[in-house]
């Protein structure tokens, strides 16, 4: 599996501010700061996810929906057996490779 970011993009600037006042004849730093202010600070990203793989000779699921033994022609135990006239529908699904 690859995970990519394409077009990805930061943009904008910074403005520094540096600020140093000192007292010559003590030696002493009296203040100092540094400001940062953000100018117009964007980020842009676009990702995309790529898998491939095998699929097995064959994979098939098909469920019953309903399945029922037809009165007087057939009986039925759920989940066990249906035998004689029966009335089912079912769907399902088969990847083949």
């Amino acid at each position: 599996m690859d995970f990519e970011c394409s077009d990805c993009v930061l943009s904008g600037a910074l403005t520094f501010t540096a600020r140093l006042v000192v007292i010559p004849l003590k030696g002493k730093i009296d203040e100092l700061s540094l400001t940062i202010i953000p100018k117009d600070i964007r980020a842009a990203a676009k990702f995309s996810v790529h898998g491939e793989g095998t699929v097995p000779l064959q994979l098939s699921h098909s469920p019953d929906i309903i399945k029922i033994a037809i009165p007087g022609i057939g009986f039925s135990i759920p989940n066990i057996v249906t035998i004689g006239a029966v009335a089912k529908s079912s769907y399902g699904v088969t990847l083949t490779n």
